[in-house]
């Protein structure tokens, strides 16, 4: 499997799924029984995504998402301040709809 093969390569560690905080990797299964899918968590109930030909989107991560999550990863340099400019960067565009 492409993400578990190389998660930890990438100083990626797995955490449990009661930890998850801002900047997590979710590994998730959509009509597989293995990963075949990865999302960020943006903290406040949504994570980010990107789905082949469809641009980015933010999507609240509901029952739907929680079923599907195979697991949960966070990098080994992990740091509040490391998700600073993505999180800005969803707020300034929150402010364009």
């Amino acid at each position: 499997n492409l993400y578990l093969d190389n998660l930890e390569a990438t100083g990626l560690y797995q955490v449990p799924l009661s930890s998850v905080q801002p900047g997590d990797v979710l590994l998730c299964c959509f009509g597989s029984s293995v990963p075949n899918h990865a999302a960020i968590y943006c903290g406040d109930g949504e994570l980010l995504h990107h789905i082949p030909e469809q641009l980015s989107k933010r999507e609240r991560y509901t029952d739907k998402w929680q079923r599907r999550t195979h697991s949960l990863w966070r990098h080994r340099a992990w740091h509040a301040s490391a998700f600073t400019g993505i999180y800005n960067d969803l707020a300034a565009a929150s402010t364009f709809v």
